[in-house]
């Protein structure tokens, strides 16, 4: 996942004309959503502006499914546009595939147990047309005893890790994962869990290996979390993330209105894992941008939720005005079960290695640090853990 800083007006939450629109574009062919965006072509400033948030949004082939239904009317030219926008975005699915199926072999022949993430497997399983869900990098979910594994193994493949582990054992024990890059723009993340910070922490990512769902890549099976945890994934994603895409907010929509879930266990899956307002936050959000007017069982019980304490300042350390990774790491401390695991946390820290340090001279690496220096003045003040 890129944590480059995109201007705010591409966020999913914008609400200028032409990323409302782009939000209503995203949402089309849901149920209950609007049939007809438009009744005549939009002038070029705004189609301009419309191009830029689909693009980022990653929904160019809802764009090009809106035009050719006779929802979204345009002219001869931005039709051919459109339809350029979706062959290059589909282009690039096309090598992520192949970099997939790499990444997996590389996996299995190490014996790493893995699931795939978001992109292909969503695109194949919770999406009539596959072409509609485009993805711009490769997600695998790895066993948390297995993640140094699979990182090495990649590494010996030419990949390149962007961050060093802050210590060693850290990866396996608290956190999410790890991003490697091959080449210009090709990027694998390997996840040991969904999030970093107190909801990552307090989640139990050895439960997702219980099951899973096949489907097939060029000839290839691979395996893909169950449709219920597939729902979890996207919904830690929306409701964590401090800059959103269209694509994410729907495929929470996506999963929870179309693809068929087991309810009972969605809500007892969240609240295992002490994350209930993650689920309340994504829903709440994804109704809210694509004005989805469907009713459900979620939307009634996301209205009722009620935000406690440590819900509030969990969600803030992600997305709240002041976030970053110093609150993320403080707050995580919290979300760790013994004073053993605590101390652990804190070291890797407060102390990374040495390898980490040196490699800081990425955005990623400063925010380590500043969490590292904010920990060790929370320390110094006496407050508890």
């Amino acid at each position: 996942m890129s944590l480059e800083v995109d201007p705010p007006w591409r966020d999913a939450r914008a609400t200028s004309r032409p990323a409302r629109l782009a939000a209503r574009v995203a949402a089309h062919g849901l149920p209950e959503a609007d049939g007809v965006l438009r009744d005549s072509p939009l002038d070029q400033e705004t189609w301009r502006q419309l191009v830029v948030h689909v693009q980022h949004g990653r929904v160019p082939g809802l764009l090009l499914r809106a035009i050719t239904d006779g929802s979204l009317p345009v002219t001869e030219e931005q039709r051919e546009e459109a339809q350029a926008m979706q062959l290059s975005a589909s282009a690039l699915a096309s090598v992520l595939d192949d970099l997939l199926l790499e990444v997996t072999a590389r996996l299995r022949g190490s014996a790493v147990d893995f699931r795939v993430l978001k992109g292909a497997a969503v695109a194949r399983l919770d999406y009539p047309d596959p072409s509609t869900r485009t993805y711009g990098d490769v997600d695998v979910l790895v066993a948390s005893a297995q993640i140094d594994r699979a990182v090495g193994e990649l590494e010996r493949a030419g990949f390149v890790r962007r961050t060093p582990q802050l210590r060693s054992g850290f990866d396996r024990r608290f956190g999410k994962g790890a991003v490697l890059r091959r080449g210009v723009g090709l990027e694998v993340d390997v996840h040991r869990a969904f999030a970093d910070g107190p909801f990552g922490l307090s989640s139990r990512p050895e439960e997702l290996f219980a099951s899973a769902e096949p489907f097939v890549l060029n000839g290839i099976e691979l395996p893909a979390l169950c449709a219920v945890d597939r729902f979890v994934n996207a919904c830690f994603h929306v409701a964590l993330s401090g800059h959103l895409r269209l694509s994410s907010v729907r495929d929470v929509a996506q999963l929870a209105l179309v693809t068929h879930l087991d309810m009972t266990a969605v809500r007892e899956r969240f609240r295992a894992w002490n994350a209930d307002a993650v689920l309340a936050r994504a829903i709440t959000l994804t109704w809210r941008i694509l004005g989805i007017r469907a009713r459900t069982e979620l939307t009634e019980w996301s209205e009722r939720f009620e935000y406690d304490k440590r819900a509030r300042r969990a969600l803030a350390a992600s997305t709240g005005s002041r976030a970053g990774w110093n609150l993320i790491a403080i707050e995580g401390v919290g979300a760790l079960p013994s004073a053993r695991l605590k101390a652990a946390y804190l070291q890797a820290l407060v102390w990374p290695s040495r390898d980490f340090i040196d490699a800081m001279n990425d955005r990623r690496g400063r925010r380590w640090i500043r969490a590292g220096s904010a920990l060790r003045s929370w320390l110094s003040a006496g407050r508890p853990h």
